[in-house]
């Protein structure tokens, strides 16, 4: 089960056998001391008990079933998982690991990309981010000239503007865009954004996305 990975929705349960985002099946696979593979099955389980453990259960929390428990995040955030016997207590105990990966259940996408036309511009750009749409406040950075920032909401935007330090002065164009973004249309069911000119480089831009 090594270099196996899943995705799920930050506030949800994937139990063992239970299908993640990707529509992977999330199964354990023991192998027996006879060389024997057997199918983790924590309703029915008759051989030694399994141990799990989150690298970070502030995110992810494992319980004694298998089940996986993501908490609420507000960006997409990669937690390992340890499995091993409870009974294998030698100095070298036999582990599998295995990454999930908690995503926000609503998020919107920001990056930046040279593309500046949105028929070349994809959500699996890997320049895109994903973070939750709970959240209206978001700090990015760009560190290449040339390139524009993208917003890819999956709801329509009220308004982006820029803030400055103190987070109370808000700087806004006419427009209702200050970085300044323009409405770029929508595509694979996203409403995409895009800054008029490239972004700077080496500043952090803070924005403030208000949605409809």
């Amino acid at each position: 089960m090594d270099n196996y990975a899943y995705r799920m929705a930050d506030d949800s349960i994937l139990k063992v056998g239970g299908f993640d985002l990707d529509d992977k099946q999330y199964n354990i696979y023991v192998r027996l001391k006879d060389g024997t593979e057997v199918l983790y099955n924590p309703e029915e389980w008759r051989y030694n008990t399994l141990l799990f453990e989150s690298s970070n259960t502030d995110i992810l929390t494992v319980d004694k079933y298998g089940h996986l428990h993501a908490n609420i995040v507000e960006e997409t955030i990669d937690v390992n998982v340890t499995v091993k016997s409870a009974d294998d207590n030698s100095d070298n105990p036999k582990t599998c690991v295995f990454k999930v990966t908690v995503v926000p259940s609503e998020y919107i996408l920001i990056g930046y990309n040279k593309i500046d036309d949105i028929d070349f511009m994809s959500p699996s750009d890997p320049d895109l981010c994903e973070y939750s749409a709970r959240k209206n406040t978001f700090e990015v950075s760009n560190f290449f000239r040339g390139q524009y920032m993208w917003v890819l909401s999956p709801k329509r935007i009220h308004y982006i503007k820029s803030i400055d330090d103190n987070e109370e002065k808000v700087a806004e164009l006419s427009s209702g865009f200050r970085v300044p973004m323009i409405d770029y249309g929508k595509k694979h069911n996203y409403f995409c954004y895009r800054s008029v000119a490239p972004i700077q480089i080496d500043t952090p831009t803070r924005i403030k996305i208000i949605f409809e």
